[in-house]
């Protein structure tokens, strides 16, 4: 699984680093995805939705490093 730590980052920095990773790997391939940016989430659903993608798992990580893993899987 490929992890890309884009905490710190805003939109649509996160969406645009997952995007090339995405394009670099081949079907089923995981992407997890780390953000501080509290709108990622619906971004990344979104995303999903309009590119066949698979959204498996947003998952948020407790205070004091306060942030969210979301988990993709590239579609066909």
């Amino acid at each position: 699984m490929v992890v890309i730590d884009a905490r710190g980052l805003r939109c649509p920095l996160p969406l645009l680093r997952a995007r090339k990773a995405i394009a670099e790997s081949v079907a089923g391939a995981r992407i997890q995805i780390w953000v501080t940016d509290l709108g990622a989430s619906a971004d990344f659903k979104a995303y999903c939705a309009q590119m066949g993608h698979i959204l498996v798992d947003i998952e948020q990580e407790p205070h004091p490093a306060t942030f969210m893993k979301i988990t993709l899987a590239r579609g066909l």
